[in-house]
């Protein structure tokens, strides 16, 4: 959708394009920072504007000591529209979140009774490392192997 942004319009930046040319659409994460949001201070062309960003934008230069940057147009949206949009991002990772996490209690539940039947049996899971290679490759291909994961 295409907005006639005027100077004084409050924006979220949807997409961030590095200096490398790459772009990356905004997504949510426990990791990522909040959404940059700023005000449209001026204009460069028609595909450019001016906006002075708040404390969290990372490519920021100085304008009367204020965070600035010149974005593209096409990589900001209305401040209103990207919160709804980040409402919705962190709701689906709320759920997701809840969703994955019912499944790893199971494993670590059957991680237990496995530990369980391993001690009855007079030994511990280190010591049967035939019984965990399925999870020893699982682990591996969702990158949680560390070198200490066999001590």
């Amino acid at each position: 959708m295409k907005h006639n942004f005027k100077i004084g319009d409050k924006v979220g930046e949807l997409y961030e394009e590095f200096s490398s040319g790459f772009v990356e659409k905004y997504s949510y994460s426990r990791y990522e920072s909040p959404p940059n949001y700023g005000e449209i201070i001026g204009f460069k062309g028609k595909n450019q504007c001016f906006v002075i960003w708040g404390t969290n934008y990372k490519n920021q230069d100085h304008f009367d000591n204020k965070a600035c940057g010149l974005v593209k147009i096409k990589n900001i949206i209305p401040e209103l529209e990207m919160q709804n949009y980040f409402s919705e991002l962190h709701k689906e990772w709320t759920e997701l979140q809840e969703a994955v996490k019912e499944k790893i209690d199971i494993c670590a539940q059957n991680l237990d009774q496995a530990r369980k039947l391993a001690s009855k049996g007079g030994t511990s899971l280190k010591d049967m490392y035939e019984s965990l290679s399925s999870l020893y490759d699982v682990m591996e291909n969702i990158g949680w192997r560390t070198s200490s994961f066999n001590c």
